[in-house]
């Protein structure tokens, strides 16, 4: 089955809908904050754990990866790009055909960076 992800902005917090199996979703599980400024996800397995995690893209403030606990929940995140940098687009993919998924961010008003 497929869930959704909902990214919001505008004090909505961002949420994920389980896909009950019957052509609808149960109540939305909240990741971040609650108050995140989010304009785009990436789902991904990002710590190896085999569990879809989130990496969110944020207008003026950090962007963020929230780690799935497996219970529904996603309760640790580790901060990245930490400036408050206009993102505003993520995607995850493999760059470097490591197995491991990178991240691509678009930015608004900022110079190229490769990191």
């Amino acid at each position: 089955d497929v869930d959704l992800v909902l990214a919001n902005r505008d004090g909505q917090g961002n949420k994920v809908y389980l896909n009950n199996g019957q052509l609808g979703f149960d109540i939305g599980v909240p990741f971040g904050t609650g108050r995140d400024e989010t304009r785009s996800v990436a789902v991904a397995d990002f710590n190896g754990d085999g569990r879809p995690d989130i990496a969110t893209a944020n207008i003026g403030e950090p962007n963020y990866i929230y780690f799935n606990s497996g219970d529904p929940s996603f309760k640790e995140s580790v901060k990245f790009d930490a400036s408050s940098s206009n993102s505003f687009s993520i995607t995850a993919i493999d760059l470097d055909f490591d197995g491991d998924q990178d991240l691509v961010v678009a930015n608004a008003g900022v110079k190229m960076q490769f990191t």
